[in-house]
């Protein structure tokens, strides 16, 4: 028996599903399903050939509703330790270092204004280290979660969460969970859809200051007979927002260090979308529960920096690491294994894009060529690439258009106000033809140098 239907997209859970089948799904196996976007409904996807098979049906009992229930949140297993203590706090015994006027902050030296986009999240703007503006904008412009599998739902699930206005579950931070005890809470107004006033998200951030627990610098010198020590530890601002998108909570911290080093660190918690356990299924995914697979996907974030490094005329270059083989300097009979630099400026936007190669390794680095430090050399800021994950959908195809920001761990293009986000809130329904297609933003391959510049930075 063929029968003929069409994905649908399922608002409810933001994402792309097969639609029920006329006949009872539950004896359902897709055997040939060709995707292709369909003329009558562009944007689509459309499935050309459903073969269903009568299969013996699984049982399953009702779970019990319990304490010990594996998917409640309630602690399992035996305490540790088993006489319960308190674990360490932040203290602050002269009062916080930090001060906050409405949605400006100032700490050690930073200075920067901070929002939340309802559509792709939190921001940073104006950023200053020592009085000198260091970036215009850096911020979250997406989150993707692709998911594999053999069932319908997570064979077809790619989100993009800003169509589900990923900041709007940015709405209620908990000190002593989130946050420590000592952190300052901030509220945010926000307009949306279920009131005629606006609403107020009572703790959308935390701020707090804490050390990392190891020294930014430091020297034991064992030297007779005057040996010395210096060091400090690595205290840091924590600007923290929380998203809750569906089953996942994105913790997204700025991190502020007091050598002028700006960090964004992005974490995934939450629970799993998980899938029908079934021999099937076994390629994409572990069983985890008697009936339960936590299938295989695939998280990818994207964040834009308006750097304006020393003012705004920038330019990119790269340090390249290479192999190079010497002679000795005292003795040229003999040779030598070392590495050198050499910089390689970026002059257009295609020249600009980078794919992470362990075997080309490199500084990122912005700066103003007309500013050089007290020794003469490049005033320069260095991007530091952590956490990269390769997409490996085909470029153009299937819905891999929503997301061809993540085709590059790092794209520099000269900043346009049209091209103010690499996403858009509608790529989860429009992948076919996106209305924000970021590769169309270097298409024109536009010159880079001494230019106001954008860092488009993926993992």
């Amino acid at each position: 028996m063929v029968d003929k239907s069409i994905h649908h997209i399922d608002h409810k859970s933001h994402g792309q599903v097969l639609s029920a089948s006329p006949l009872d799904n539950s004896h359902c196996t897709v055997t040939s399903a060709c995707p292709s976007s369909s003329p009558d409904y562009p944007g689509f996807i459309y499935v050309k050939e459903v073969v269903t098979l009568i299969t013996e049906k699984t049982k399953i009992k009702r779970p019990v509703n319990s304490k010990n229930l594996y998917s409640t949140l309630n602690r399992k297993g035996k305490y540790s330790p088993e006489n319960p203590q308190r674990p360490p706090q932040v203290v602050e015994p002269d009062g916080k270092r930090y001060s906050i006027h409405g949605r400006q902050a100032e700490y050690l030296g930073w200075q920067f204004n901070f929002r939340i986009s309802s559509f792709s999240g939190p921001q940073l703007f104006n950023v200053k280290f020592q009085g000198e503006r260091i970036a215009y904008e850096l911020s979250l412009s997406e989150i993707a979660a692709f998911y594999s599998g053999y069932s319908p739902l997570s064979q077809a699930t790619d989100y993009v969460d800003s169509g589900a206005l990923s900041s709007l579950g940015s709405k209620a931070l908990v000190p002593g969970g989130d946050c420590p005890d000592s952190a300052t809470l901030i509220p945010y107004t926000v307009w949306n859809q279920h009131g005629e006033e606006p609403g107020e998200y009572a703790a959308a951030f935390c701020m707090f200051e804490h050390n990392n627990g190891y020294p930014l610098r430091r020297h034991l010198s064992y030297s007779k007979p005057d040996g010395y020590y210096g060091g400090m530890l690595d205290s840091v601002l924590t600007l923290r927002s929380i998203m809750e998108v569906g089953n996942y909570d994105y913790v997204l911290d700025f991190i502020f260090h007091q050598n002028g080093a700006l960090e964004t660190r992005l974490m995934s918690t939450g629970y799993i979308q998980s899938n029908f356990y079934r021999t099937v299924e076994r390629d994409f995914g572990v069983k985890i529960q008697e009936t339960i697979t936590g299938n295989l996907h695939h998280h990818m974030f994207n964040l834009k920096a308006d750097l304006d490094v020393s003012g705004n005329n920038n330019r990119y270059e790269t340090l390249d690491i290479q192999r190079m083989d010497a002679t000795l300097s005292w003795d040229k009979e003999k040779n030598y294994g070392q590495t050198k630099y050499t910089t390689n400026l970026k002059s257009t936007e295609q020249e600009s894009l980078y794919r992470y190669d362990i075997n080309t390794p490199k500084y990122h680095i912005v700066h103003n060529n007309q500013v050089n430090n007290t020794w003469g050399e490049k005033k320069a800021y260095s991007i530091h690439l952590s956490g990269m994950s390769k997409n490996l959908i085909p470029e153009g195809e299937f819905n891999e258009p929503a997301i061809s920001w993540a085709r590059h761990q790092i794209a520099v293009t000269k900043r346009k106000e049209e091209e103010f986000l690499s996403s858009s809130n509608y790529g989860m329904y429009d992948t076919l033809n996106p209305v924000v297609n970021f590769s169309k933003f270097y298409e024109d391959n536009e010159n880079i140098v001494d230019q106001v510049i954008v860092v488009i930075r993926s993992s």
